[in-house]
Formats: C-alpha cells, sequence, structure tokens
C-alpha cells in the first residue's frame, strides 16, 4: 500500500483535532481531575478514538481503490496506491492548508523533564513511546498468530484464490487487513510529532515512506 504514509499524516491530523477537541471539553468542567490525570487520560482517548476513526480510512482506502483492481495486475495496485496517496496529500492541502499545526502545547510539555538512565538522557514520553509501541507490535503478534481472524489474514496472503473456496469472506479480511495497519499508522502518527522540538505535523507521507521505497528498489 504505496499510500500507507499518507494514512501515517491523516492519522496525525485525526490526533490532532482529537486531542484539540477534548482539551476543549475539559476546559468545560465536566469532570474534575487533577491534570496530569486529565491530561494523560487525554493522550490515551487520543491514541483509542485516533485509532478507531482512522481504521475507517483504511477500509475506505480498500474498498473505493483495491477491491476492484484484486484480480488486475501488480502494477495497477501499485500505481492505485500513488494515487491514493496525491488524493489524501491534496485533500489535505485543500481541506487545512500549507502551513504547521503543532499539538496543544498542554501535550507537548507532559513528561519533557530528562531522566538519567545508565549515564543517558532520556525523557519520559519517549520512553512511553517505545512501551507503547512495543505492546502495539506484541498485540499485533497475538492477534495474527493467534486468532482466526489473523490466521485467515495470513491464509489469504498465501492463496488468496483458495481461501474463499473454505469459508473465509475474502472483503471482510482484506477490510479488517487495511483497519487495522490504518488503526497502527493513527497509533504511531501522533507520536513524533508530541516528542518532536519544535512540535509540527508536517505535510505529506512521503518522507515514512521512502525507506519502504528504497527496500522495494533494492528488491
Amino acid at each position: 500500500n504505496f499510500a500507507h504514509g499518507d494514512v501515517f499524516m491523516v492519522g496525525a491530523y485525526i490526533g490532532l483535532a482529537v486531542s484539540s477537541a477534548l482539551l476543549a471539553l475539559t476546559g468545560l468542567g465536566i469532570i474534575s481531575l487533577s491534570a496530569p490525570v486529565m491530561l494523560g487520560l487525554v493522550l490515551v482517548l487520543t491514541l483509542i478514538i485516533s485509532m478507531f476513526l482512522n481504521s475507517f480510512v483504511g477500509m475506505a482506502i480498500e474498498r473505493i481503490g483495491y477491491r476492484p483492481l484484486r484480480d488486475a495486475p501488480r502494477a495497477s495496485a501499485a500505481i492505485t496506491g500513488l494515487m491514493i496517496g496525491i488524493i489524501l496529500e491534496t485533500g489535505n492541502l485543500i481541506l487545512l492548508g500549507a502551513q504547521r499545526r503543532k499539538y496543544p502545547d498542554e501535550l507537548v510539555q507532559i513528561g519533557n523533564e530528562p531522566i538519567q538512565i545508565l549515564g543517558v538522557s532520556v525523557t519520559p514520553k519517549k520512553i512511553a513511546i517505545v512501551l507503547v509501541s512495543l505492546a502495539l507490535m506484541y498485540a499485533l503478534h497475538l492477534f495474527v498468530r493467534r486468532t482466526k481472524w489473523g490466521m485467515a489474514m495470513r491464509a489469504m496472503a498465501f492463496d488468496y484464490v483458495v481461501v474463499p473456496l473454505m469459508g473465509v469472506p475474502l472483503n471482510t479480511m482484506a477490510a479488517m487487513t487495511f483497519g487495522l495497519g490504518s488503526a497502527l499508522a493513527a497509533a504511531a502518527g501522533p507520536m513524533p510529532w508530541l516528542a518532536l522540538r519544535p512540535p509540527a505535523v508536517y505535510g505529506p507521507g512521503d518522507r515514512e515512506m521512502l525507506p519502504l521505497l528504497r527496500w522495494l528498489q533494492r528488491g
């Protein structure tokens, strides 16, 4: 999916919108919690809601862009992925403009006090990003290896022509695969921008796709 870098970008912007909306709601005083707990809750909810919403972006991409080309040559799917990426980038520029947008300062400032671990200076926020990433990767591993849906995904990757004969709903599994990948992209989207200085959501997701393109070129 050559558009995955742009799905990552969409997830970052969804996270920006969700976090801003949640902070606006907390400002109404509906829930009475201490500031650190409230901000931590906002971060967790931002991650969960962004993953949920971005999964629909992935499923829409599969339904509109890839499903009609399932039996087409592989080059057609690759070109379609590039086209979808251009559509997402252009839509982003039309709707939000080309200027940088940064996450709310309240969230960016959480966990920025450096601590020393074995002589290395690191912030708690970056430690949390690594731990969350490892937890998500392990959860994905368990899903793919231990559940019937994961088994169906692996079978579909092996031979998607025979799999429907075994009773596996091909369209459902394809949509689930794209939705899961997009949800993980949404989880990764806000993380770098909350840790960078200055924090900003940059434009297209081309930079995130460059390592993949180099890997494909090398075979």
